[in-house]
């Protein structure tokens, strides 16, 4: 007959309330061995995005912080989350972290990094404001202004339309038009994913975004302007000019057009995938988002305002918000 009676280093737990401590204490402790076994990656580069290594998807991560502190060993911040209160989190520095720029107190920065035995290594710290490579404005002129429009019709009805910001990025893709005052304004939130991202710097716009196929398998990541791919040869980024960001697919097909067309105009061109098949098609006239079992959203000659939580969020049970 085997014996299990847990035991330690003085012999048998004779009581039944001690032995079900000691046996809750093994569990908690193979279960926090078995977590650093599945998330302790070291030999992950966790610095390059989309990840394809199955083993180094598990523990490799990037998050956008607001900098609280910097020392040689960690780097702190509030994660950029508008519609969420969230604590600091802090990551910790090794002596292979790279680090762009100087961050500092109250500086937007990118951090990548793995799980490591509980703690977050930082691989790779990126201040925006320093990196190369952002949208710098042009001097363009701007579509037809969709929300005057609008509030002149209203006000032509008897009713006060309040007006926009002065100091308000105005987005426009289609015929319609978004306005925020927020630096990071998300386009696109789809089943809580942040699809489509700008985010306003000293040094310019930069550009995250998540592409995928048409089956929604992640094949491309933009993370601030750069471009990280799975598939060799299926998309190209471009950039015409130190305004425009272009990708195009391996038959030279449109996906995304970005276009900084003043300091505070910005189109948006496109026909890309997003989660579960839903397509986004961005022509001159129109804007519209169709799901892969068929259901359409379709936007013309509208104006929005808002865009920090997400202007357009597509939810889990097909709903569509727009901000």
């Amino acid at each position: 007959m085997l014996d299990i009676t847990p035991r330690c280093a003085g012999g048998p737990v004779s009581s039944l309330a001690a032995r079900k401590r000691l046996v809750l204490s093994i569990c908690l402790l193979l279960a926090a061995q078995s977590l650093w076994s599945d998330t302790d990656c070291p030999k992950c580069d966790c610095s390059h995005f989309p990840i394809s290594d199955p083993e180094c998807v598990k523990c490799c991560f990037s998050e956008k912080i607001e900098v609280t502190s910097l020392s040689n060993t960690s780097v702190t911040g509030k994660p950029i989350l508008p519609e969420e209160e969230q604590s600091d989190e802090t990551f910790q520095i090794e002596k292979t972290t790279r680090i762009n720029g100087k961050p500092r107190t109250g500086a937007a920065a990118t951090v990548y990094y793995r799980v490591s035995r509980g703690q977050r290594i930082a691989t790779q710290v990126d201040e925006l404001a320093a990196l190369h490579g952002a949208l710098v404005p042009a001097n363009s002129p701007s579509p037809p202004d969709t929300c005057e429009q609008l509030a002149l019709q209203f006000r032509e009805r008897g009713r006060q339309i309040p007006p926009i910001p002065t100091d308000a990025l105005r987005i426009f893709f289609g015929d319609s038009e978004a306005y925020s005052t927020e630096q990071r304004f998300i386009i696109w939130k789809i089943v809580g994913e942040e699809t489509l991202v700008l985010q306003k710097t000293e040094s310019g716009m930069f550009v995250s975004a998540k592409l995928r196929d048409p089956d929604g398998k992640v094949v491309a990541d933009i993370v601030n302007n750069e471009f990280f791919i799975n598939l060799q040869g299926q998309y190209k980024i471009e950039r015409p000019g130190q305004s425009t960001l272009v990708v195009h697919d391996n038959q030279r097909r449109l996906v995304l057009d970005v276009q900084f067309l003043s300091p505070r105009v910005i189109k948006i061109l496109g026909n890309f995938f997003g989660p579960n098949g839903v397509n986004f098609t961005i022509d001159e006239k129109e804007y519209a988002i169709t799901s892969k079992s068929g259901g359409k959203f379709i936007f013309s000659h509208s104006c929005f305002g808002g865009g920090g939580a997400g202007l357009f969020e597509l939810t889990a049970d097909g709903r569509m918000l727009v901000r």
